[in-house]
């Protein structure tokens, strides 16, 4: 076997490079897994705050039309398309060269 200047082997120091590549990648899982975790946890009292806002807001909305109501809606609104809109930015591409094959079909 090829020593190197360090006195390990190729071998060796194959060996230590995939031990530190299967740490460094399990603590990226842990960390990702401890993300999802918190956000399992904490997702039923985001989802209960919004059924909350919107129990408010509908009953607002049926005594004035023009309350704040009316803004809390336009703004779930906004919210809601942004996402749509970024996707058709980035995937632009993608989504004509879609289309087109759709188109020919």
């Amino acid at each position: 076997m090829k020593k190197l200047k360090t006195g390990f082997s190729l071998y060796q120091r194959t060996i230590k490079n995939l031990k530190n590549k299967y740490r460094h990648s399990m603590r990226t899982f842990k960390k990702i897994g401890f993300a999802l975790l918190l956000l399992v946890l904490f997702s039923q009292a985001a989802f209960s705050q919004c059924a909350m806002c919107k129990a408010a807001a509908e009953s607002d909305l049926q005594n004035n039309p023009h309350s704040l109501a009316k803004g809390i809606n336009e703004g779930i609104l906004f919210l809601l398309v942004i996402p749509y809109i970024l996707v058709a930015f980035f995937f632009r591409k993608e989504l004509l060269h879609f289309f087109k094959n759709i188109s020919k079909k």
